[in-house]
């Protein structure tokens, strides 16, 4: 017997009553949305996907976006000046 396909998935893996929306879903791997916002990816054999992998996927469907590092300033510059001029004193 075939049961009917829903947009919406639950799973043994979550908390009882956990329910997450399927945002995509493609011949290798399953994205869903939690009910807290994050987003999890499961492959075909309904195991999750996680660390650099999940982002390169979510990157690729651009639901997610990489924040790019800060620029250092330079503090070491300006620390050595304030040595220079306190021993000078």
């Amino acid at each position: 017997m075939l049961t009917p396909h829903f947009d919406i998935l639950t799973s043994s893996d979550t908390k009882e009553g956990e329910v997450m929306e399927v945002v995509k879903e493609t011949k290798d791997f399953t994205i869903v949305k939690k009910r807290n916002g994050r987003f999890g990816v499961k492959n075909q054999k309904g195991q999750w996907i996680n660390k650099e992998e999940k982002v390169k996927i979510l990157l690729g469907e651009g639901l997610i976006k990489v924040a790019e590092p800060k620029k250092e300033e330079p503090v070491a510059e300006e620390t050595a000046e304030e040595t220079t001029e306190e021993t000078a004193e």
